[in-house]
């Protein structure tokens, strides 16, 4: 767990895509209605970046990179667990996985573990709910849902997820994240070809941890995940269980001079290193399911 503060910054494009009619939710994998052939669609990437800043310690910032192409449907759609509410919304610019792609091949390995291969404005607030007013940012619709009343919280999402065309989430799924104060972000996108491409979206939230809420994954599909993670030199990474994922640590001010998509994010590296969390064959090799904690610092 971290100790650096207490609001954290996401940035959404690699998220797991979910196709609508009915729209499914969950943050690891594709989901899509049986309507549609699962052979004639393919999601293209899946990799997110977490950091906090040092000109502010209490924000965090999380990239997730989401594509897809081939046969889509009118809508796609995702829900996406978050410890609040949100402050902020921003697209941005840039191949930043494509360099930290690149990063981590030309520069030395600090570390390895081997494992196998926009303010928000008021909404309408229910009994144990808040559904905030939609924000539209690029290609993204938004609509944050607060959760005020962990009893009845979880049954009015369902209600309003499901009046909204969005499959419902299962307890299991809502239980770690079922807390007064959290949010669920319903996002959607209309596709405007046979290949998707979304911007990364930066969105900031108060938060008292780094983690990536992987368990709000359904585990129906297998999947691989890259997670980069910025910290203090020397930090420990958690919730990645042994023999599941590599580990690959190096300079932030390293990756910094090879990724300029990076830099116009993290102005410096103060001494910081970067790693990467390679997960390999999620809902095969391991199951999401069993993980007692989300992967973060």
């Amino acid at each position: 767990m971290n100790t650096l503060g207490r609001n954290t910054q996401i940035l959404l494009s690699s998220i797991a895509i979910f196709l609508l009619g009915p729209w499914t939710v969950a943050s690891g994998c594709i989901h899509m209605d049986t309507r549609y052939d699962r052979s004639k669609f393919k999601e293209t990437a899946r990799e997110a970046l977490m950091w906090r800043d040092l000109s502010d310690p209490r924000m965090v910032n999380l990239v997730l990179k989401s594509g897809a192409k081939g046969e889509m449907p009118p809508d796609m759609a995702w829900v996406f667990p978050l410890p609040s509410v949100p402050v902020e919304y921003k697209e941005t610019e840039g191949d930043i996985f494509g360099e930290l792609d690149k990063s981590f091949g030309d520069f030395a390995i600090l570390g390895i573990r081997g494992g196998r291969d926009g303010m928000i404005a008021k909404g309408v607030a229910l009994q144990g709910i808040i559904v905030h007013e939609k924000e539209v940012v690029g290609d993204y619709e938004i609509v944050p849902i607060e959760i005020v009343d962990e009893t009845s919280g979880g049954q009015e999402l369902n209600h309003w997820l499901d009046s909204q065309g969005y499959a419902t989430v299962g307890e299991e799924l809502q239980a770690p994240y079922l807390k007064k104060g959290a949010c669920f972000l319903a996002v959607k996108v209309k596709p405007k070809s046979e290949s998707v491409e979304l911007k990364p979206l930066l969105i900031r939230y108060p938060s008292k941890e780094i983690k990536f809420p992987l368990r709000f994954s359904h585990d129906d599909r297998a999947f691989d995940f890259n997670l980069y993670l910025v910290g203090e030199d020397g930090m420990n990474v958690a919730g990645v269980p042994d023999g599941v994922g590599d580990i690959l640590t190096q300079e932030l001010d390293e990756a910094l001079g090879v990724c300029p998509s990076l830099a116009d994010l993290i102005s410096e590296g103060g001494g910081r290193s970067i790693t990467r969390v390679a997960l390999r064959g999620a809902n095969s090799e391991f199951m999401i399911r069993d993980l007692s904690e989300d992967p973060g610092i």
